[in-house]
């Protein structure tokens, strides 16, 4: 029995006249995946399943871009580390097990599930653009 997602669904509900169309969800692949804000909802298992999931649904070649803030190790007194400080009590007390990481977590995280190269590429108020490759 073949699955049915929600897109195949809508799919078939609404586009059953395209041959072809019904499969087409099973068929996406891409080089790189988009993560923003994601990781922070999630605890430390979870997160290792969703890039799990994305390392094996990329090519050799592919990526993983991930943005998310980066909580300082050390207490900074400046905006961005004091609104990155309050956003991870907003985690704690919203979703359970959901919190800000260091920069080393999210690196840790990635290597965990195979990631071999990371980089942090650029930053702007402690959110971070992450690239994690095969």
């Amino acid at each position: 029995m073949k699955k049915v997602t929600i897109f195949n669904f809508l799919v078939r509900r609404k586009l059953q006249f395209l041959n072809g169309l019904e499969d087409v969800y099973n068929k996406l692949q891409s080089p790189s995946y988009y993560s923003r804000w994601i990781l922070h909802d999630w605890s430390d298992e979870h997160c290792l399943k969703i890039l799990k999931n994305c390392y094996d649904a990329i090519p050799n070649d592919g990526k993983v871009i991930v943005l998310e803030a980066h909580i300082p190790i050390v207490p900074e007194n400046n905006y961005a580390s004091k609104s990155t400080s309050q956003l991870d009590v907003l985690m704690m007390t919203q979703n359970p097990g959901g919190k800000e990481r260091t920069k080393k977590e999210f690196i840790d995280l990635a290597t965990r599930v195979g990631f071999r190269g990371i980089r942090c590429e650029c930053c702007v108020r402690n959110f971070w653009v992450m690239e994690f490759f095969k």
